[in-house]
C-alpha cells in the first residue's frame, strides 16, 4: 500500500545533495570565521572544540550543527 506522505527516493536525492553542499559551505565559512575571530587559538596546535573556551561558543555550536546536517544530507543523497 502506498502512503501519500512518503516521497519516492529519487525525488529526495537532489534536494538532499543541495542541502549537503549548502551546509558544507556554511560549515567551512563558520570555521574560517572562528579562526579570524579567535586568533588566540592557533589552528595548527588546538582542536576545533577548544574554540568553545573563547567568546564565540555559539559560532562553534552552529558550525557543529551545520556539519551534522551536511553529513546526514549527504548520507540521504548517496
Amino acid at each position: 500500500m502506498h502512503n501519500g506522505n512518503i516521497r519516492a527516493p529519487s525525488t529526495m536525492v537532489a534536494p538532499a545533495a543541495w542541502l549537503a553542499i549548502i551546509m558544507t559551505t556554511a560549515t567551512v565559512l563558520l570555521l574560517a570565521s572562528l579562526h579570524v575571530l579567535s586568533p588566540e587559538f592557533a589552528p595548527s596546535w588546538h582542536m576545533v572544540s577548544e574554540y568553545a573556551f573563547g567568546h564565540h561558543g555559539l559560532l562553534l555550536a552552529l558550525m557543529f550543527l551545520s556539519w551534522g546536517i551536511s553529513s546526514w544530507a549527504l548520507a540521504v543523497a548517496i
